[in-house]
């Protein structure tokens, strides 16, 4: 551990840096079993970042803030609701990166946060069950922070500095994350998802817009409605109302990313 940071209200997350790994995924699925809970693995790089669906995740070297943070909660929660991780960690970095820029940040259900329609940041959070209980879960991040060209094959991506001008250091956000990250899964372990989604709804990208939901098998358009408190979206069809689960589909905008 390179140190242990504590938090205002006395939290303590243990921070493995490293210059380059393969994923901080990897690295803290690797430790999971010994280490506590709040352990965060942060890297200057890479080399084989993976976003959900494990489609690959460009990390270039000092551009952004890569991490990975171990959840094993002290109390049981049933694993079907484990999935709400996401977000809480969405949530979380909306906030963290609204107050750094005081910008119209806002969240595109369930896992990328975006500003003007480009995504800065995906989520994925990857679970170990014990029974019918969470054993621990990993939520792996990628905030884009520097650098203003990215490649032709990802259109819709940008970075901080692009879009406001602003450079802040890895472990300056990776900080500041934390401070919202700790009280906003305080609150979805005590109150449960629904009141998590009570913050993210009026911060929504998707609600209200015309969208797609790309499953394997399937591409359906019509309007976002609503997110239920299980996190299932609600989108209005021309056959009807259709319920979505989170990880099943990707969801983007009709003529754009959102």
């Amino acid at each position: 551990m390179d140190f242990e940071y504590r938090t205002e209200n006395h939290q303590a997350f243990s921070i493995f840096r490293y210059d380059e790994c393969d994923s901080t995924n990897i690295r803290i699925k690797e430790m999971a079993e010994t280490a506590k809970d709040n352990t965060i693995a942060i890297a200057e790089t890479q080399t084989n970042g993976r976003g959900r669906k494990d489609r690959s995740w460009l990390s270039r070297p000092g551009a952004g803030a890569w991490f990975s943070c171990l959840v094993k909660p002290q109390k049981e929660i049933p694993a079907r609701l484990a999935g709400g991780l996401v977000f809480v960690a969405a949530l979380s970095v909306a906030k963290a990166l609204r107050k750094i820029t005081n910008e119209d940040v806002r969240i595109k259900w369930p896992n990328d946060i975006v500003l003007n329609g480009k995504k800065l940041c995906g989520i994925m959070c990857e679970m170990r069950t014990k029974g019918m209980n969470l054993d621990y879960a990993v939520l792996g991040i990628g905030v884009n922070l520097l650098g203003v060209d990215f490649p032709e094959n990802l259109p819709f991506a940008t970075s901080l500095e692009k879009e406001v001008g602003i450079e802040i250091a890895p472990m300056e956000f990776l900080k500041l994350f934390i401070s919202e990250y700790e009280i906003d899964r305080a609150v979805w372990e005590n109150e449960g998802l629904s009141s998590i989604l009570n913050e993210i709804k009026p911060l929504s990208a998707t609600i209200g817009q015309n969208v797609k939901a790309i499953s394997d098998s399937e591409t359906i358009e019509g309007v976002a409605k609503d997110i239920l408190s299980d996190g299932t979206l609600i989108i209005d069809t021309d056959e009807g109302e259709k319920s979505f689960i989170a990880g099943d589909v990707s969801v983007r905008g009709i003529m754009g990313y959102v």
